[in-house]
């Protein structure tokens, strides 16, 4: 079963690398004749649809690499996601500088009358109609593909959704080429380049999204393989959940806190335990969170740089999935100075978790 389910997925990745393939060889297509037939007739409107091409055609190359790396074994899947992310943020300022050059552009053209060569750029309806059909085709197989359970990637999604907006963007060029072929409006070649804005800064938001989400990822996927200690002076068993609110018992000192909190170090769990409102003897239990898991913000940048305590916090329950009894305690002195503390941070009003 596991050798079937394998074999199928690398049945997945190839179907996956021969739509890459198809994508990248006619994003050069259509980069090369775009920006060739704006730079000849002077036409803003095809050479921002041919740069955006570029920005794509690069895209899908990350995505094909990122999969043929896969299949050979050829790379460690945690250097193959950071190059992602990497590609996914310059890909995001690349489209926003597209943006930004289009915006100039055709400012320029409306205010000194730019005229193009309507005769050259008739040839970009040829790109523009073969796109808004071709597109949308492609994109639906590799939505399908991304979607099946075990292939599951969010970068075929991401190139699949980029497929879309090249559609969308062939449809303006088709009407900016046409109107200015047919009626002859100067203005409509910049006009239509303006309108072409939006999908573009749209695309460098979603490649911005899209990194934001392989960070989370991998913050998750990390923390994932982590074991995780909650103090307390609650009894509980083997699957019970211990849920964020009034006496919870997770170490916390504000018995109304939204979030329960857990560690990764056994000193943390500790002084958790001995903290932790109650009555009876403190105790430490290993917990899967249920939920997300991020930093605890009362113990991390706000006090101190990075998470140097290893403690994090959670909306969601964690689920006890053993128990720790051979743990010995701070010494009474220890632990009279940080109850004392604590008391003394409460009578200034200082909150110590929220």
């Amino acid at each position: 079963m596991v050798f079937d389910e394998a074999g199928n997925r690398r049945k997945d990745i190839r179907s996956a690398i021969r739509l890459e393939y198809l994508t990248v060889a006619w994003m050069a297509v259509e980069f090369g004749s775009s920006v060739t037939l704006g730079a000849l007739s002077g036409s803003i409107l095809l050479l921002a649809f041919g740069i955006d091409s570029l920005v794509e055609m690069a895209s899908g190359f990350v995505v094909l690499r990122r999969f043929s790396r896969e299949i050979g074994g050829e790379a460690k899947p945690e250097r193959v996601r950071r190059a992602e992310r990497i590609a996914s943020r310059w890909t995001g300022y690349l489209l926003f500088a597209l943006a930004a050059y289009v915006a100039a552009s055709s400012a320029y053209g409306l205010i000194a009358r730019h005229k193009q060569d309507s005769g050259i750029s008739t040839w970009g309806l040829v790109v523009a109609v073969i796109a808004i059909f071709g597109m949308p085709l492609l994109a639906r197989y590799k939505r399908r593909l991304a979607g099946r359970e075990r292939l599951n990637s969010p970068s075929l999604r991401s190139d699949a959704a980029e497929a879309i907006s090249c559609a969308y963007l062939a449809a303006v060029l088709l009407a900016g080429l046409l109107m200015t072929r047919l009626f002859g409006w100067w203005w409509m070649d910049s006009v239509a380049a303006l309108a072409l804005i939006p999908f573009i800064v749209a695309e460098g938001r979603e490649a911005f999204e899209e990194e934001e989400e392989e960070e989370e990822e991998e913050a998750s996927r990390n923390l994932s393989l982590q074991t995780f200690y909650h103090g307390t002076k609650a009894r509980l068993k083997l699957g019970d959940l211990i849920e964020p609110g009034p006496s919870r018992g997770a170490g916390d000192l504000n018995d109304e806190a939204s979030y329960v909190y857990v560690t990764d170090t056994f000193d943390a769990a500790i002084w958790g335990a001995e903290l932790a409102l109650g009555d009876g003897p403190g105790r430490i239990y290993i917990v899967e969170p249920t939920g997300p898991v991020m930093d605890d913000p009362n113990v991390t940048n706000q006090k101190f740089r990075g998470n140097p305590t290893r403690s994090y916090r959670s909306q969601k329950p964690l689920r006890v999935t053993g128990e720790v009894t051979d743990w010995e305690g701070h010494s009474p002195e220890v632990l009279k100075a940080m109850t004392d503390g604590i008391e003394e941070a409460k009578r200034l009003g200082i909150e110590p978790m929220d």
